[in-house]
């Protein structure tokens, strides 16, 4: 009888396991690199995502004041929905913002000061930068998943724009993972995103 047991347990066991693998989605699959969708909440790269280390900020806190996270990382568009990315550089631009600057991570921290900052209404924040005298327009898009779009006005009035989460919400998104055996490989290309659209 406990052999019997056994068997079946093991039988549901390996069902389960191959269901699991089964049920990853493949995006792309070339003979060097693969691009698929990360479901895995205790993954490595859900850690990686948040993972604010190198900015060198110590004791980054809320900002309460301002009804605003601190930490944010990037958010992507695909067939309807949002996903974070794990690209197979491993390159992430994470943001900051701390007392009066904000962090930019490219493949180094840009540090920018800030010279104002202004509540216009309950879903619009605006910063203005001394560094490089750009607005930074920060929308509210879903306060409950941490959704926000950065809209940037530089000196010459050009406009740039982007997605970002409250990094502590990362959870609510699957990742898109990039992995790559020898080296950096072609991207996932995202959807493009209509950000007056989302912001209205």
């Amino acid at each position: 009888m406990k052999k019997s047991i056994l068997i079946l347990l093991l039988i549901i066991n390996n069902v389960c396991l191959g269901q699991e693998v089964s049920d990853t989605i493949i995006l792309r699959k070339e003979a060097n690199y693969k691009i698929y969708i990360e479901e895995n909440r205790l993954s490595k790269q859900y850690f990686y995502q948040k993972d604010f280390s190198k900015f060198n900020v110590i004791d980054v806190l809320k900002n309460k004041k301002r009804h605003l996270p601190s930490k944010f990382i990037p958010l992507y568009l695909y067939k309807k929905s949002y996903y974070l990315s794990s690209p197979s550089d491993g390159y992430v631009p994470r943001i900051i913002i701390y007392n009066d600057s904000i962090y930019y991570e490219d493949y180094e921290i840009i540090k920018l000061k800030i010279s104002s900052i202004k509540k216009i209404n309950k879903k619009t924040f605006k910063f203005s930068e001394i560094d490089d005298k750009n607005n930074v327009l920060i929308k509210v898009v879903n306060f409950k998943k941490g959704i926000y779009v950065f809209k940037t006005i530089d000196s010459n009035k050009k406009i740039s724009y982007k997605l970002m989460i409250d990094a502590e919400k990362a959870n609510f998104f699957p990742i898109v993972v990039n992995t790559s055996k020898f080296e950096r490989v072609k991207e996932f290309d995202f959807e493009k995103i209509d950000f007056e659209k989302l912001i209205k």
